[in-house]
């Protein structure tokens, strides 16, 4: 009966983990489309002569993905240190 449960919670576990990395792969894919949307509507923008709008649209894009991207680097980071520190 452990063994039963022990390999129900390892098939369990296997289980979230591919769940978990597909979702990180969709959420990676929509986010690139939806970024890639903003900055080419923000150059479509400046081709139309709306400069102001289109460089405000593209580069307020550009700057949170930078954000997203530190936000996440650090928070890994801390997470990993708070794992390795003994308690």
């Amino acid at each position: 009966m452990a063994e039963k449960q022990s390999l129900h919670r390892r098939d369990l576990e296997a289980y979230v983990t591919r769940g978990d990395g597909h979702r990180a792969w969709a959420g990676l894919v929509i986010g690139g489309m939806l970024a890639a949307g903003c900055i080419g509507g923000g150059i479509w923008l400046v081709s139309l002569g709306q400069s102001s709008g289109g460089i405000a649209i593209a580069t307020s894009t550009v700057a949170t993905l930078a954000a997203v991207f530190v936000y996440g680097t650090q928070s890994r980071r801390k997470e990993r240190t708070q794992r390795l520190t003994p308690r």
